[in-house]
């Protein structure tokens, strides 16, 4: 809840909230990508296709907005995400993890 609070709150100003998901998206992909969890990486790549598109449209000066279902759709997929790299038997990751790849929302 409080990720997706995050991200709904920096959706204020053109291209922050699209801005820092896409760099979430690009890390958690590549950590991804390192330990084989091919699901993850493709739901990635899906995600931030679609955030390079909105973003050319969402830089100054805005001509598009993604308003409360768009920045509550990333903040829940960014923390989702997070969960499933982290929790999994055969990842190495650490369960602090989280707090490097989705902390400037959540400050």
């Amino acid at each position: 809840m409080t990720v997706i609070n995050g991200v709904n709150f920096s959706d204020g100003l053109d291209g922050l909230a699209g801005g820092m998901a896409l760099l979430s998206l690009v890390a958690l992909m590549m950590l991804a990508y390192r330990v084989g969890a091919s699901d993850i990486v493709l739901i990635c790549t899906v995600l931030a296709g679609s955030l390079l598109g909105f973003l050319l449209y969402n830089s100054h000066p805005a001509q598009v907005f993604m308003g409360e279902v768009g920045s509550q759709f990333l903040g829940f997929s960014l923390a989702v995400l997070t969960i499933f790299l982290t929790q999994a038997k055969t990842h190495i990751y650490s369960a602090f993890m989280p707090l490097l790849l989705i902390g400037l929302p959540l400050v």
